[in-house]
């Protein structure tokens, strides 16, 4: 991604992809579909020659986890992580009730033209994204809001829509304060946390 890596400093085949994405077209439906369409791109370089941030390496674990569970990513982390540990109000779909709580996801300035060089659409709008970084900066605004309290990091849809089947395992959980605290709480505890009843669970 340019947030990452400026356009400048991408390699040929890195921005022939940049620009394929760009241009739009159907989006993927499903996890499923975003692997598929993955796996037809040439590969930069050669596995174990060089590291490059980048989502697909847990999109491809993901969509393994859902072949040999049978569930989507979203159900299998909700069974066997998230409720076992009490993060009952977290997911990659929230319940509404929790949309007074939602924040908008910000930018830096700075960072703007970076993300209007990687966000799908026409060349107006991403030229209107950059503007808008560079009003931000001569007014001294420390953040810009690029997501609407209540919208998904990647997905347009809202964090409660029911019909959302895309499910980014990236950058698609959300989820409240008290429950990170329980997860943390999880983490520093040998991946042990205690249920309801008192006994424990390992993960």
């Amino acid at each position: 991604l340019p947030t990452v890596h400026p356009m400048s400093a991408l390699r040929p085949l890195e921005r022939q992809r940049l620009r394929s994405r760009l241009r739009g077209g159907r989006p993927p439906k499903n996890l499923h579909e975003v692997v598929e369409r993955e796996g037809k791109q040439p590969h930069i370089f050669k596995p174990g020659d060089h590291f490059n941030y980048c989502s697909a390496g847990s999109q491809l674990v993901a969509r393994a986890v859902e072949e040999a569970s049978g569930m989507d990513i979203a159900e299998y982390m909700k069974q066997r992580l998230f409720e076992p540990a009490g993060m009952t109000d977290t997911g990659f779909v929230i319940d509404e009730s929790l949309a007074a709580n939602c924040v908008s996801t910000d930018y830096h300035p700075w960072v703007i033209p970076a993300v209007a060089d990687g966000t799908p659409g026409t060349w107006w709008s991403r030229t209107r994204l950059r503007l808008r970084g560079l009003l931000a900066r001569l007014r001294g605004k420390p953040f810009v809001e690029l997501k609407a309290a209540g919208s998904g990091v990647i997905s347009p849809k809202k964090l409660w829509d029911r019909s959302l089947e895309l499910f980014h395992p990236e950058a698609g959980v959300v989820g409240t304060a008290r429950d990170f605290v329980k997860w943390l709480a999880m983490l520093t505890n040998g991946g042990k946390c205690t249920d309801a009843d008192g006994s424990e669970s390992k993960f």
